[in-house]
């Protein structure tokens, strides 16, 4: 059954399910912004009409604004002296140097953060613990672990890691039924795990010559890898996922492909390779949202769905199509005022004369007060300001929009995805079998870089990135594998673009530690940021 089609809960892989519980996820695999010729057919948004012309740049561009430290973020510094090196996944930060204690955050293969200590903590159950920058220990037993930079088993996983600083950490990909090898595999063991496997590669080679290809590669590149796998001489325990295959529909993603005998092979990050010719490729996602601030104030309007037509007013006062049209994912300035005509409400964009349908427009709201009862735009008097940035997101769930704020001040909008089954108290029952989203204010609870989301029947949603959980099994994250923005289409997540979803990880408290992958919210640290979920 297509992925579009199907309802399905996600939950998200490992011990982080102890904070994160249930995730939810975008069903539609459209790809990005403009997906591939091939994988146009698996769209489930059908492709606009053509239209006369488009509004020319009259207000920034959509997709022209973002901001500096996003858009050109530096390597983080780091500290000088000694660093503990993760070798494997989920290597843990603890509260105090024992097992038993909660877990503050944790490293990914490849990642390093600083000593606060270079002095050892003996303590039962590990070789020894050291104290980490900010806070928290690890436990150093150097086969998870290790403070040798030069470890083999470090270096092998140092030198597949994702870019931390780009808004798509890694390569995606839909599963067409995808075998997973720990090893690369030789002729022998590929065609005892893929008994169509001699058929399937005739068609990739009828394919590659220019014969009509076989709808089983729909979507497939067919483009081979140009350089050659590595071997691996023995990767960290616990590294990879014991997963023998990606069934149909699940997400893939990989950090390189390379050419092992006549096959190109995808590198997973778990270092796990999946046959490239068993799975579509998304194409990148490339919306993203407005900051706002200088001349790019609210109200501004955005265009879901498909390019929507821009009006003028006639000397008789009446409405009529101008000509031009805004794009989809677009967006233009508003003045505030709006004209009725024909029955239908009409606002003016800040380009003289120029007018839209209000119902053709994703139009964010401006809060008239914060979730602690100051008033949005003026200097913030009130004595229940929480203490740091008091960063909080709102979000409407009809709406299909998202506003950024600090303190009293709104400083980013963008439109989101959230759940298909709308709105619903947080208390409600079910709110993952309806794939609804749940209203209220809560707060940031955690935040991993990257995070997989199992579902039933073993479908999976690889390194979903920038995941933050606001209510339980619910979180703010980035998708990859759709660009429905404005629409509800999630599982009841609030779905983002990536470009979108690391601002906000950025922008959000509390804040991720340089070199950290994952943090959870504690008590001794400034409030987090809130989210306000409404209809």
């Amino acid at each position: 059954m297509p992925l579009s089609r199907v309802h399905r809960r996600w939950v998200i892989g490992s011990a982080v399910g102890a904070l994160a519980g249930a995730l939810c996820a975008a069903l539609r695999p459209t790809g990005g912004g403009k997906p591939s010729a091939a994988a146009s057919a698996a769209s489930a948004s059908k492709p606009p009409r053509a239209m006369p012309s488009v509004i020319p740049e009259t207000s920034p561009p959509a997709r022209a604004i973002l901001p500096a430290h996003v858009q050109e973020r530096p390597p983080a510094e780091q500290p000088a002296g000694p660093r503990v090196h993760a070798k494997t996944r989920f290597v843990w930060i603890r509260e105090r140097p024992e097992w038993s204690s909660q877990w503050l955050g944790y490293l990914w293969p490849g990642d390093s953060v600083a000593l606060r200590s270079p002095k050892p903590i003996y303590a039962r159950g590990c070789d020894t613990w050291y104290a980490v920058l900010p806070r928290g220990y690890v436990c150093v037993d150097r086969s998870r672990a290790t403070l040798d930079s030069q470890d083999p088993g470090f270096t092998e996983v140092s030198a597949h890691t994702p870019d931390p600083f780009s808004p798509s950490p890694y390569g995606y990909a839909q599963s067409l039924g995808a075998p997973r090898y720990e090893a690369l595999p030789d002729p022998a063991e590929q065609r005892a795990r893929e008994p169509d496997l001699e058929q399937h590669l005739s068609l990739l080679e009828r394919a590659r010559h220019g014969e009509t290809r076989d709808p089983t590669l729909a979507g497939v590149d067919l483009t081979p890898a140009t350089e050659d796998a590595v071997t691996f001489a023995s990767l960290p325990v616990e590294l990879q996922i014991r997963r023998r295959e990606l069934r149909r529909d699940s997400t893939i993603a990989f950090v390189g492909q390379y050419r092992h005998g006549e096959r190109s092979f995808l590198l997973t990050p778990d270092f796990v390779w999946v046959p490239k010719d068993r799975v579509r490729p998304f194409a990148p996602v490339t919306f993203h949202g407005v900051r706002l601030g200088g001349d790019v104030t609210l109200p501004i309007a955005f265009f879901r769905e498909r390019p929507r037509p821009a009006y003028r007013r006639t000397d008789s006062g009446a409405f009529e199509p101008e000509g031009r049209t805004f794009p989809r994912l677009g967006w233009v300035g508003l003045t505030g005022r709006s004209e009725i005509g024909s029955g239908a409400t009409y606002l003016e964009t800040r380009e003289a004369g120029l007018w839209l349908l209000q119902s053709d427009a994703v139009v964010p709201r401006q809060r008239e007060l914060t979730p602690w009862g100051a008033r949005v735009g003026a200097p913030d008097v009130s004595k229940n300001r929480p203490r740091g940035r008091a960063t909080w997101i709102d979000t409407s769930v009809y709406g299909g929009w998202l506003v950024a704020y600090e303190d009293t001040e709104p400083v980013f909008a963008t439109l989101v995805a959230p759940g298909r089954g709308g709105a619903a108290p947080a208390d409600a029952e079910n709110l993952t079998e309806t794939s609804s989203t749940p209203t209220g204010i809560f707060p940031i609870s955690g935040k991993f870089v990257s995070a997989t989301m199992d579902g039933p029947e073993n479908v999976t949603h690889a390194d979903v990135p920038w995941v933050q959980n606001f209510r339980g099994p619910h979180a703010l994250h980035a998708a990859y594998w759709h660009d429905a923005w404005g629409e509800r289409v999630s599982g009841g997540c609030v779905n983002v673009s990536p470009e979108d979803g690391r601002f906000l990880f950025e922008f959000t408290e509390p804040v991720l530690p340089e070199g950290w992958h994952g943090v959870r919210w504690t008590r001794d640290l400034d409030p987090p940021t809130l989210v306000v979920v409404h209809p």
